[in-house]
């Protein structure tokens, strides 16, 4: 009976210091979101099995196709060109520009060369 406590107890403490250490990643986690999540995640909420935009009514099973569109309902511009810095409000618009703007900078970069 005496080893089955002692087991118990140390379980018991592992899985104190699990939740403590989980605790600690959460918060970290929270510190670190930026103000553009913040603001797509205020724009949808899920509501009958679907998740739903706020703003345009536009509504997804996946919460990830929901994110991304409200992307296009926020004021700022959240994401920036590696290359020249201009700034778009969403990924996608971010992706087509560094496509038609810079594949060939990418290119020469993926490559090793030098203009």
């Amino acid at each position: 009976a005496v080893v089955s406590t002692q087991s118990t107890v140390r379980l018991e403490s592992e899985r104190l210091k699990t939740l403590t250490t989980l605790q600690a990643v959460l918060t970290d986690m929270s510190i670190k979101t930026s103000p553009e999540q913040e603001i797509n995640t205020e724009l949808m909420k899920y509501q009958n099995g679907v998740w739903l935009c706020n703003v345009c009514g536009k509504t997804d099973r996946n919460k990830y196709n929901i994110k991304y569109h409200t992307e296009i309902h926020s004021d700022t511009s959240a994401h920036y060109c590696s290359y020249c810095g201009k700034s778009y409000r969403t990924k996608n618009s971010l992706r087509v520009h560094k496509y038609k703007a810079h594949a060939s900078e990418k290119l020469i970069q993926q490559l090793g060369h030098v203009v």
